[in-house]
């Protein structure tokens, strides 16, 4: 049975091969908190660090603004939002979804 990401691959896997491309010693990536644990192992397979933002049951399990923008450091290399989220389930609405990525340009310094 074929499944997402070709008959043998799992989304997972694909996820690893974007942190190769972006990550290495001592970069950053921010990820949600909780979050699936292999997210955090390919992260220190590369010698980066992962960052965990704030992600409440109180709060709908929506990423925090705050907490996001506080983590964000001259290393971060990435940020990542797991959207339907893993292992909450929590599906991001469009607004929250815009957010990070206004996040990201601004980091990126195109913003």
């Amino acid at each position: 049975m074929e499944r997402f990401g070709g008959p043998e691959g799992e989304p997972s896997h694909y996820c690893g091969f974007t942190y190769f491309s972006l990550l290495g010693e001592g970069d950053e990536i921010l990820l949600p908190d909780p979050t699936y644990p292999p997210y955090i192992t390919y992260a220190k397979m590369l010698g980066a660090k992962p960052v965990l933002y704030r992600c409440r049951e109180e709060e709908g399990w929506s990423p925090s603004e705050e907490d996001i923008r506080r983590k964000i450091t001259p290393r971060t290399r990435a940020i990542a939002l797991i959207n339907p989220n893993n292992p909450t389930g929590a599906l991001y609405d469009e607004r929250t979804v815009k957010l990070i990525g206004d996040i990201a340009w601004w980091r990126s310094g195109m913003g």
